[in-house]
């Protein structure tokens, strides 16, 4: 019952909006033919006389009320229901990631960038797994774009150097053989002999 009631919550949340126009659509018509314009009130017979142009404001306005004031309820009631009862799917099937391999243990040459998950949603996988580059990858080059104080560095080239000289099996005293740098990189090194 539960389940099945988390299942309804999903569907009126998905699709509020449609749900909202519709039903306001259907509630607007059925105040339409109840709820009547007092027409035979004098009040509004001398403003159809005096000023037809604000008689006329004043029906339509009556019959777009009739039709935006379910609407604004139905969204709000909809509103509630998301900020109350509504759970994401995806917080029941959240997975663990398989431990990190440390670089010194690791028997091929890779480097781990971040975690893989679906690659089409935005949403956590059941069973993610570490997004790698195998070793023919950095001999291509790697591009880390952002702006000036984004994180570059401390996201990517550090995590990258410590992999790369953190790797034992390269050569025959168990480190990296040349590293070529830009200029900018040069604190990167200074922080990795610290």
């Amino acid at each position: 019952m539960v389940s099945q009631l988390k299942t309804l919550c999903r569907i009126l949340v998905r699709h509020r909006f449609l749900l909202s126009a519709g039903l306001s659509a259907a509630a607007g018509i059925i105040l339409k033919s109840i709820v009547l314009i007092p027409v035979a009130d004098p009040l509004f017979r001398y403003a159809a006389l005096q000023r037809p142009s604000i008689y006329v404001a004043f029906v339509w306005g009556f019959a777009i009320f009739l039709f935006t004031t379910p609407f604004l309820m139905l969204s709000m009631c909809f509103s509630l229901v998301y900020i109350h009862f509504y759970e994401e799917e995806t917080a029941e099937t959240l997975g663990a990631l398989p431990e990190y391999p440390e670089p010194q243990y690791r028997q091929d040459l890779f480097l781990i960038l971040g975690e893989l998950h679906h690659q089409l949603e935005a949403t956590p996988a059941a069973h993610p797994q570490w997004l790698s580059i195998p070793e023919k990858g950095p001999y291509t080059g790697i591009a880390a774009l952002g702006a000036i104080g984004s994180g570059k560095t401390q996201g990517v080239i550090l995590p990258a150097m410590h992999q790369l000289f953190g790797y034992k099996r390269v050569t025959q005293r168990g480190n990296c053989p040349a590293l070529f740098l830009k200029r900018r990189a040069i604190s990167a090194v200074k922080w990795l002999e610290s």
